[in-house]
């Protein structure tokens, strides 16, 4: 019975975790590496790493632009490519297998690029770049997002997206 009962709440927390991270709404961005697939179509299939230009190319359709797409967005359009005059009622998938790096860079142990997981906070990366130097300043910190480089002034708990730059700043005392 036990066992039964370790086996279900295992189960529901699986569910929980897929439910959740398929909800995870971030548009995709040069670097994310994406597969896409048509059910039934196996020849349509592709893996790609989203190059500068912002486009993949798509077997039958062409380039399509995927930069500042959502994945089911994405995967809406290319359905209705896929239905003008190749395919009827085509089911496309498309799924985020990594995304782009982020980056801290400053008063870190060790700046540099890091890979994104998904509800990644401003702690968590200072973590993972080895903790704030001496010198570094506990509240200005900085995040640089999307292509404008906008500026958004951080907290510990402050979510990172994909292609995100984290500053940390030194103090002077």
């Amino acid at each position: 019975m036990a066992v039964r009962v370790l086996i279900f709440f295992a189960l529901c927390i699986v569910l929980y975790a897929n439910k959740v991270f398929a909800d995870v709404a971030i548009p995709l961005g040069t670097g994310d590496v994406i597969s896409i697939s048509v059910f039934n179509e196996p020849e349509l299939a592709l893996r790609e790493k989203i190059g500068q230009s912002g486009t993949v190319s798509m077997p039958l359709i062409g380039a399509v632009s995927v930069v500042g797409k959502l994945p089911q967005t994405l995967a809406e359009e290319l359905s209705a490519a896929y239905e003008d005059g190749y395919l009827v009622n085509a089911d496309v998938s498309v799924k985020v297998e990594s995304y782009r790096a982020f980056f801290v860079g400053g008063a870190v142990f060790r700046p540099g690029a890091y890979e994104y997981v998904i509800d990644l906070t401003v702690e968590q990366a200072i973590a993972i770049a080895g903790g704030l130097r001496e010198r570094a300043s506990r509240k200005n910190w900085l995040i640089l997002r999307g292509s404008d480089k906008q500026k958004i002034k951080a907290q510990a708990h402050t979510p990172l997206m994909p292609g995100d730059i984290l500053t940390i700043e030194e103090s002077l005392f």
